[in-house]
């Protein structure tokens, strides 16, 4: 191999690692951009405020405390929908007014609608960096339910044996109809320890 060939390699490498930065870089940006812009025109609210809810809930979900490392993604705003209801032919137009803000949900918690009820953000309270607010009572849910939404992965009736086996299963609460009714935290707990029993040692 040649002086010069082994020049316009290293040329090369020099400049895909120079590309890959600004990529990157791009990247960063682009997605710093469409955060801001989807949290004022969805909920009306700017990055910072979000960020100082985030710290204002210790960087969990006001729901059952998921953290957002843990749920893999960003937490969900969550709004009162009696205040500000989304109008489907409004398309993607601003779904909410910023003051009936209720908190930051993970997923799960977000489609069971876990603080249904709950009162609207202090904002005053969360720029001032106050103290977290209490976790949200959540509402009892069947099994299916939890499969429906998540909190449970795997097929209902795969889960459902899997629960029956289990010495250890949550205690059913009540009743809806002929299905037992579990806590959500409790429900989370169990699958949380399913899942780390069946995961294959690397």
């Amino acid at each position: 191999m040649g002086k010069v060939e082994v020049s316009q390699r290293a040329e090369w490498r020099a400049n895909t690692r120079r590309d890959s930065d600004l990529r990157r870089e791009r990247l960063r940006r682009w997605r710093a951009q469409n955060r801001a812009y989807n949290l004022a025109s969805l909920y009306a609210i700017t990055v910072e405020q979000y960020a100082a809810l985030l710290a204002y809930q210790s960087g969990a979900c006001v729901g059952c405390g998921t953290t957002e490392r843990a749920a893999g993604k960003a937490l969900v705003v969550d709004h009162d929908h009696d205040c500000c209801p989304y109008p489907a032919e409004a398309g993607y137009a601003l779904r909410a007014c910023g003051k009936c803000v209720r908190g930051l949900l993970c997923g799960p918690c977000n489609l069971g609608d876990a603080l249904a009820g709950a009162p609207h953000v202090d904002w005053p309270a969360v720029m001032a960096g106050g103290a977290a607010p209490a976790v949200a009572p959540t509402q009892p849910m069947t099994l299916r339910d939890a499969v429906d939404q998540g909190v449970v992965v795997g097929r209902y009736e795969a889960v459902k044996k899997r629960l029956q086996r289990d010495s250890n299963r949550p205690t059913a609460v009540g009743k809806r109809g002929q299905a037992d009714l579990y806590d959500r935290q409790a429900l989370t707990e169990w699958a949380k320890r399913e899942n780390g029993r069946n995961e294959v040692p690397s």
